[in-house]
């Protein structure tokens, strides 16, 4: 996650911008917090309880992290930013209405019923997600890195 500290900016001030940037981040931390859950439950796949339960918090959250970035006001005439964590959040949503249901649902089969064939779909079905998620992110940083060269914050890494 990357929080932006203010430098100098053009037409808002810094502190805006570093806010507005602060707000998505906090909505993309949260999200991404809630995968990790996820994803833990899931590799603990003997709890079945605690994936579903895992899985309804991701899906929760999901929902409402699209929800505040779609309703927050432009941002010196533009939204580009917002749309670009919306979208991010979509595919979170997305993997989550099918890839992960699916790898839950694969892990919730009866003993003895898993077999090679269902430990293949599992294989893709984590690659799919990871693979698209990374693909996604990338391009949300990317309009991360925009917003904040346009307005002149520096990015800082911090961990979840």
């Amino acid at each position: 996650m990357f929080s932006a500290a203010a430098i100098t900016s053009c037409g808002v001030t810094p502190e805006q911008a570093a806010e507005y940037n602060d707000k998505i981040i906090h909505e993309q931390k949260a999200v991404d917090e809630k995968e990790i859950a996820l994803k833990d439950a899931i590799y603990d796949w003997t709890n079945v309880d605690g994936m579903k339960k895992a899985y309804a918090a991701y899906m929760a959250q999901v929902t409402t992290s699209i929800d505040v970035v779609k309703k927050l006001e432009k941002f010196d005439g533009s939204t580009s930013f917002a749309d670009a964590a919306a979208k991010l959040f979509d595919s979170y949503k997305s993997y989550g209405d099918k890839e992960y249901k699916d790898w839950i649902d694969l892990y919730s089969l009866p003993e003895g019923s898993f077999t090679a064939t269902e430990e293949d779909k599992v294989k893709e079905l984590k690659e799919t997600v990871n693979s698209g998620l990374d693909l996604e992110f990338e391009k949300f940083k990317l309009a991360q890195d925009a917003f904040a060269a346009k307005y002149k914050l520096e990015l800082t890494q911090k961990d979840i």
